[in-house]
């Protein structure tokens, strides 16, 4: 399996200026100060060959899976029309043979940086286009590549996009058409300041249930390659392996057809939440999210634009409602008809401020890596979310109701708190400061205090129509506990919960 930046010693990696130059570049990134980004990659990219150097002697081979420096960097340095700094990753990737596999970074970027350019021009050309035109008008025919770079200009304010339908029109950034929008400032409803100590679970002396194991992903994909021999349909719908009959098949009225932008979907209690996690919903205007929800009859019971993002989401099977939070750590909740009943930020959380000290989270935007999962109790009383290896349960009101600490597995020296969504290969093309945070994230566990991390909490819920919670970590333990945070009984379901 290939080595990762978490398998570094600790002792080696909390002064090394090639991690604290990433560190640097992806809160530029965020700040959306790429000219300052751009700066960093260089420097960051100056410290690649010592890196290269220094692992392949450790490890006998360098097999680091992603270098964010010449992946996304990259695309920051064509931004700002930096081609001194292309020419330069250009010439350290030829002269080291371990970041040939990145060769073909290098040529996109090169591509990018001529693109860049000419979809400003176009814009200007053709002002209120729509973002589907775009690749006509700069002879691009990769519709996602042109989404990615327009993504950057937009986030550089070198354009604009206006919601248009499913759709954007983009319009040079100063033109009169594009709405001015200042994001509103949430404080905590928190009524402690100061957070008392979570307890530490002692799991050890529970009764533990082994459950089967779920497939790893390669597993799946091994599976799927399996499944690939079965026969495409030739009709819409096929029948095999059952005695059934495809009876009638009816083509659903336009109008009368789902908006597919509402593509996660989620049981309740009352029927199904449908949610549209990137704002593409139609009739909403320009908005983060969106939710849906359908009655036990599938008639459209309620549709409402939510008042934030959506990074992390929970909804109770058996419950009403959702609790979601934003990439700016912001929390809010809706109720069955989908009205506000939560709205708070975790980054003035008591809880949190005692684990940026503890993990030395030095940029504001690290901190939504760190939080885990977020989940609604079933009459959508009090609300679960995750740090790190703790778990804190606060009533909608404000008022804290049990902490707690999930423990190392026995005979673990150090967790491994790799952020998934960079593990498992899917953090969004779109979203390039997650790309460069994520080697910031699996770093962490190394670098100062977080060495201390314990179990990483990677999920959790409530139980059905109780108090009772569900916690599971990375170690594919879940614990049970009590409306008091009492342990009770722990499962191993043997892999890492998704």
């Amino acid at each position: 399996m290939p080595a990762s930046a978490s398998d570094l010693p600790a002792e080696d990696a909390i002064d090394d200026p090639y991690f604290d130059t990433m560190a640097q570049l992806q809160e530029a990134v965020t700040k959306r100060d790429y000219t300052v980004a751009a700066t960093l990659v260089r420097e960051n990219l100056r410290h690649l060959p010592a890196l290269i150097q220094e692992w392949s002697g450790d490890y006998g081979s360098f097999d680091i899976r992603s270098i964010p420096g010449l992946e996304q960097g990259g695309t920051v340095l064509a931004l700002v029309g930096d081609d001194e700094g292309l020419q330069r990753m250009r010439e350290l990737v030829l002269a080291a043979p371990e970041l040939s596999p990145w060769s073909r970074f290098v040529e996109r970027h090169e591509k990018d940086r001529n693109l860049f350019p000419a979809i400003i021009e176009a814009v200007h050309e053709h002002p209120g286009c729509l973002q589907s035109e775009i690749k006509g008008l700069v002879g691009e025919p990769d519709g996602r590549t042109v989404a990615r770079l327009i993504s950057y200009l937009e986030k550089a304010g070198k354009l604009a996009r206006v919601k248009s339908g499913r759709t954007y029109r983009l319009l040079p950034p100063d033109s009169p058409g594009v709405p001015r929008q200042s994001r509103r400032v949430v404080r905590s409803h928190r009524a402690e300041r100061v957070s008392a100590p979570p307890q530490v679970l002692g799991v050890s002396s529970l009764d533990c249930v082994p459950l089967p194991r779920a497939p790893f992903r390669w597993e799946e994909v091994q599976a799927g390659r399996a499944r690939a021999g079965i026969p495409k349909p030739v009709e819409a719908f096929a029948v095999r392996d059952a005695d059934w009959q495809v009876v009638d098949v009816e083509t659903i009225p336009p109008a009368q057809r789902p908006d597919t932008a509402f593509r996660r979907l989620h049981a309740t209690d009352s029927g199904l939440i449908a949610i549209d996690d990137l704002g593409n919903a139609e009739g909403l205007g320009h908005i983060e999210a969106a939710a849906l929800r359908y009655d036990r009859s599938g008639r459209v019971a309620v549709t409402r634009a939510l008042d934030h993002g959506i990074y992390r989401l929970g909804v109770h099977p058996m419950g009403e409602g959702l609790i979601a939070m934003s990439k700016d750590c912001v929390l809010h909740a809706y109720n069955d008809e989908l009205d506000p009943i939560l709205e708070t930020t975790l980054a003035d959380a008591p809880e949190i401020t005692a684990l940026r000290d503890r993990f030395d989270i030095p940029a504001p935007n690290q901190l939504k890596n760190h939080l885990r999962s977020v989940a609604l109790s079933w009459n959508a009383t009090r609300y679960i979310f995750t740090a790190v290896d703790e778990a804190w349960c606060v009533a909608v009101h404000g008022h804290a109701l049990w902490g707690v600490q999930l423990p190392p597995r026995e005979g673990w020296e150090r967790a491994v708190p790799a952020d998934e969504d960079y593990a498992r290969g899917t953090v969004s093309q779109d979203d390039e400061s997650s790309q460069l945070g994520a080697k910031v994230t699996v770093t962490v566990g190394i670098k100062g205090d977080e060495s201390e991390a314990a179990d990483w909490i990677y999920a959790a819920g409530f139980a059905a129509q109780s108090d009772d919670a569900y916690l599971a970590g990375y170690s594919g333990r879940v614990v049970k506990v009590d409306g008091t945070g009492r342990e009770l009984l722990v499962y191993d379901i043997g892999s890492v919960p998704e």
